[in-house]
């Protein structure tokens, strides 16, 4: 019977007896227990323009990485000493006598924590990988943000008070436009006085011309005159 209950127990779970049979020296846990390094551009190293990379990567999300590969850890740490539990069991089943009530129940319940820590381990691995593509993504920003930086610096303005020179170059540039609206302003009250210049003109020469003849009908207006 013992026997026939050990065989039983490999067949149930032979898919992990091989690889688990001797969970200290587990290849699986050696893989699952091994914390994956986060990618240094978001810790405090990350780059030559320190406090602006930190502004722009919020440390929530460090935070939160580093609490998701704890939680994974913890959870492959139990898978493995429920299965360090579980093989236990199967040994003791073997050894005991043929018919022990209890040892059944306690093998399904070890099975069914093992289910269950599989499927948190495989939702943890899931939000790892979506974590690691937010770091990616995040990394792959500060690294643009940095080549800005350094474009920046090349111009001779200064990263850390680049707030400070946008603003300079915003008020150089209102002024700037105030400057050219004062002068297109000037220029076309010019532009009026010179067409009244010019119409004043036209009605100089118009006059001008009038008095001439004018003078001309006085003159020999005295001509006659004098000669009567």
């Amino acid at each position: 019977m013992a026997t026939m209950l050990h065989s039983e127990s490999r067949r149930l779970y032979s898919w992990w007896w091989d690889s688990h049979n001797s969970p200290k020296n587990s290849k699986w846990l050696q893989e699952n227990l091994k914390v994956i390094k986060v990618p240094v551009i978001i810790g405090p190293n990350a780059s030559p323009v320190l406090i602006i990379i930190n502004a722009f990567q919020p440390p929530e999300l460090m935070k939160l990485v580093e609490e998701f590969y704890r939680a994974y850890r913890a959870l492959a740490e139990r898978y493995d000493h429920t299965m360090g539990q579980l093989c236990q069991v199967d040994r003791t089943m073997a050894e005991c006598e043929p018919h022990r009530p209890e040892m059944p129940h306690r093998y399904e319940h070890c099975l069914e924590k093992i289910s269950k820590l599989e499927s948190e381990l495989s939702c943890a691995r899931e939000e790892i990988r979506c974590l690691n593509s937010v770091v990616l993504i995040e990394t792959t920003k500060n690294k643009r943000y940095q080549a800005l930086m350094e474009q920046v610096e090349s111009v001779g303005l200064n990263p850390k008070c680049i707030a400070s020179s946008v603003r300079d170059l915003q008020d150089e540039n209102t002024k700037l436009r105030q400057i050219c609206k004062e002068d297109r302003d000037n220029k076309e009250a010019l532009f009026k006085k010179l067409e009244n210049m010019e119409q004043l003109l036209d009605k100089n020469v118009v006059l001008e011309s009038s008095l001439s003849d004018l003078s001309s009908e006085l003159k020999g207006s005295q001509a006659n005159v004098k000669a009567l």
